[in-house]
């Protein structure tokens, strides 16, 4: 089989005797914080719903990968989901004892474990720890808490890593980290073992953690570039020292849509990564996708001529509309695409995406359009300032769809293209002003 697991499970009608996925990360890799902030739609809520759903009665779902905790609270919770119940009595987990091992064995039977499979087991991997036991519930590393479809949020709170459960909305399962904090050896209240606690503390090996610490260095670059070669010219350049109406008006807008657009294109590559499968298909299909329609859609806006029509309204309901359509139409649609071929899906995200892309490419050149009267260089700071917020905004959209979900970052995309229609309205005013006053 070659493709993409998610998709092959729902095209191919069948349900399986054992279902197995082993993680792509190395102990190296994951040693380096590779792959915190990249998705990961194999290890989410509805991704084990799909697993089970295409298990036999007796069916095994074999699954080695870091942090078993979060893999067994992600389990239970589809399994609740789907209707069942006495997930503990399902499951069996084990790791080697007395050490660092990022990659546990977590295996799901769709029929309870007897005492006597589970003996069997024992004996086959005799050098192993058996962590989580369904025939001893007493001694098992996990509270009833995991077992019980969905974690309190008391043992959210209490646990010092991320541990609630990853969904489709916020497939980042290796994104562990909670706080800066170095996390103690062995720490049971906590949910805490050697292989939680080493994974996390060699992260950090160097003095900081580098699984995230890239975000930390674009943000601060972000922000001294801001100052240094936009703000800060800014305050010297003719456009920024001279007083003329609209002047907030106008950095305001172009700020949201640099920040809008950057948005929409980062969040549109993670959740068509659902879809398509494959990241180089992915990038290539929405990069095209967004970058096409924008440039159909600004040449259009100049040939509807919004402007003189008084149209300047368009581009934004354009933008609502297409992209409601999207975050509330998406898990409906997409999972109707997983059973079809790549070439099928490709072709589907390109005709799903096309419509926000093309409104997205139209608000730029109407400002564009709204400022040609303005002192000399101002639409080259308008392109500066779109820019310099496309870096800002690629940053908060890594850290709001972490943290927040991809539904919230697209709210917030939203919202920037509401302020910038706010703004565009007292651009367009003072645009036919000028109008009325030149020669």
């Amino acid at each position: 089989m070659r493709g993409e697991g998610r998709s092959f499970l729902r095209s191919e009608n069948k349900t399986y005797d054992i279902i197995q996925m082993f993680s792509n990360h190395t102990s190296s890799s994951i040693a380096a914080g590779s792959g915190a902030m990249q998705s990961n739609y194999l290890q989410t809520v509805d991704a084990y719903k799909e697993y089970f759903s295409h298990l036999s009665e007796d069916g095994i779902l074999h699954i080695n990968h870091h942090v078993y905790p979060r893999m067994v609270a992600t389990a239970s919770r589809a399994w609740a989901e789907l209707g069942r119940d006495n997930f503990r009595d399902h499951v069996l987990v084990s790791e080697v004892k007395n050490a660092q091992d990022n990659l546990p064995t977590l295996l799901v039977k769709m029929s309870p474990w007897t005492a006597e499979e589970v003996q069997k087991a024992k004996e086959f991997m005799p050098r192993v720890s058996f962590t989580v036991d369904p025939t001893e519930p007493e001694k098992s590393f996990l509270s009833d808490d995991f077992f019980i479809g969905k974690l309190p949020q008391s043992v959210i709170d209490i646990v010092p890593y991320r541990i609630q459960e990853p969904t489709d909305d916020k497939p980042f399962f290796n994104s562990l980290r909670k706080n800066l904090k170095t996390l103690p050896d062995y720490d049971k209240e906590k949910f805490v073992n050697q292989s939680v606690s080493g994974l996390m503390n060699s992260q950090k090996s160097t003095g900081y953690p580098i699984d995230v610490i890239h975000l930390f260095i674009t943000a601060g670059a972000a922000i001294v570039f801001a100052f240094l070669f936009t703000l800060g010219p800014l305050l010297f350049a003719k456009t920024g020292r001279q007083k003329w109406q609209g002047k907030a008006s106008f950095m305001g807008y172009f700020c949201a849509l640099g920040l809008g657009f950057i948005v929409f294109e980062l969040v549109f590559i993670q959740i068509f990564m659902k879809v398509i499968g494959f990241p180089l298909y992915t990038y290539t299909a929405v990069l095209f996708t967004f970058l096409f329609g924008a440039g159909i859609g600004s040449l259009t806006s100049e040939k509807l001529r919004l402007i003189e029509r008084g149209k300047i309204w368009l581009p934004f309901l354009g933008i609502l509309l297409a992209a409601l359509l999207v975050m509330l139409c998406q898990q409906y649609v997409f999972d109707s695409l997983l059973e079809q071929r790549t070439l099928v899906r490709m072709a589907a995200s390109v005709i799903i995406i096309f419509p926000l892309a093309f409104f997205l490419g139209m608000p730029f050149p109407m400002g564009i359009i709204a400022i040609q009267h303005r002192p000399q260089g101002t639409v080259a700071w308008a392109w500066a300032l779109n820019g310099l917020f496309t870096v800002i905004g690629g940053v908060f959209c890594a850290i709001f769809s972490v943290y927040f979900g991809f539904f919230v970052t697209m709210t917030v995309a939203l919202a920037a293209y509401a302020l910038a229609y706010l703004t565009y309205r007292n651009l367009f005013e003072n645009f036919k002003k000028d109008l009325v006053v030149q020669p």
